[in-house]
C-alpha cells in the first residue's frame, strides 16, 4: 500500500512495515543501499553450477534490457511509466532485499507526482542487477581461472552425433559430414591453431569460425564478428558479442557461449533450446 501523508512525503509498505520518504533524496538514498547484494545470494552464486551461473547471467541481462527499454520510454514527467510498469510482469523484480515489494507498493498509486518515485526506483533496481552481474562474472572468471582445461573436455558419445543430411537442405551441403553435438549446459574445449576453422549449427543456422591472426564468427548471412579474448555470448541478445536478428527463430535469446582463451583454446556452451553443433577441420 503506498498513499501521500503530506505534501512531499510518501508512505510505503515493505515487508508488512511501513516507510516515510520524506523526499525524492531520501528515497533514493534508502534504496542505494538495497543495491548491495545479500549475503545468501553470493553464498548461492557461489556455490553454483557454471550452467546455473549462465542461467542466471542470462535471466539478469534480459530483465536489464526490458526494463532500461522502460525506463528511456517513459519521462519522469510522463504518467506512461504507470502504464508500463504495471503491464510489466512483477516476477521479473528479485524479492531480494524487498525490491518486489517496493515496485508493487508503487504499483498501486496512479499518482503522477510518483512517476519520479518510479523513475528512481527503476534505476536503482537496475544498478542491483548490475551489481548481480558484477558478481557473477567475477566468479565465472574464477572458476575459468582455477579450472583445468584438459578436465573440462567434454567426452562425446557416440549417440550425441548429428548426421547433417537429416537437417533441411537449405542450411546444408549434401556432403556424408557428421557434426557433434555439445550437451546442453556443459563444455567442449577445443585446441584451435592458425589455419584451422570449425563449421558450426545453431539450430538449424550454419556459421562457422576461422582461425587466423585472430578468430572470426561468420553468421549464417556471411557478416562477420570478432571472438574477442574471454568470453562471447551469440544469440538475439542486446548484450551477445555476436548479435543475430530476430528472424531466425531457432536460434535463443543467448543460444551458446564461446570463452577465447588467448586464440589457444575455444570453449563452446550450449544454452539453447534447439542444440548447437560443431565440426572441427585440421591442418
Amino acid at each position: 500500500m503506498l498513499q501521500r501523508l503530506f505534501t512531499n512525503t510518501v508512505e510505503l509498505t515493505i515487508n508488512n512495515r511501513v516507510v516515510l520518504f520524506n523526499s525524492l533524496d531520501d528515497f533514493e538514498f534508502a534504496l542505494d543501499a538495497r543495491t548491495a547484494i545479500p549475503l545468501e545470494k553470493i553464498n548461492d552464486t557461489v556455490k553454483a553450477s557454471k550452467g546455473a551461473l549462465q542461467e542466471e547471467s542470462d535471466a539478469i541481462d534480459f530483465a536489464k534490457e526490458t526494463l532500461s527499454k522502460l525506463v528511456s520510454q517513459s519521462p519522469e514527467t510522463s504518467s506512461g511509466i504507470t502504464m508500463r510498469l504495471k503491464s510489466t510482469n512483477s516476477a521479473i523484480f528479485s524479492k531480494d532485499n524487498g525490491w518486489r515489494d517496493i515496485i508493487v507498493a508503487l504499483n498501486g498509486s496512479e499518482s503522477l507526482q510518483l512517476c519520479q518515485y518510479k523513475q528512481i526506483a527503476l534505476k536503482m533496481y537496475l544498478r542491483y542487477l548490475s551489481n548481480r552481474l558484477g558478481l557473477i562474472k567475477t566468479v565465472q572468471d574464477k572458476n575459468y581461472d582455477s579450472e583445468s582445461m584438459e578436465d573440462n573436455v567434454t567426452s562425446l558419445s557416440s549417440t550425441s552425433s548429428f548426421d547433417i543430411k537429416d537437417q533441411p537442405e537449405a542450411m546444408y551441403d549434401s556432403t556424408d559430414r557428421k557434426m557433434k553435438s555439445i550437451p546442453k549446459g556443459k563444455s567442449v574445449v577445443i585446441r584451435i591453431k592458425k589455419g584451422e576453422r570449425i563449421e558450426l549449427s545453431l539450430s538449424n543456422y550454419k556459421c562457422e569460425l576461422l582461425i587466423e591472426d585472430g578468430i572470426k564468427f561468420i553468421d549464417y548471412n556471411n557478416i562477420e564478428y570478432p571472438v574477442l579474448i574471454g568470453k562471447n555470448k551469440i544469440g538475439r541478445s542486446q548484450g551477445c558479442t555476436v548479435k543475430f536478428d530476430d528472424g531466425p527463430t531457432g536460434i535463443s535469446r543467448v543460444h551458446m557461449t564461446i570463452m577465447n582463451h588467448n586464440n589457444k583454446k575455444l570453449e563452446f556452451t550450449d544454452l539453447s533450446n534447439h542444440g548447437t553443433y560443431y565440426q572441427h577441420f585440421t591442418h
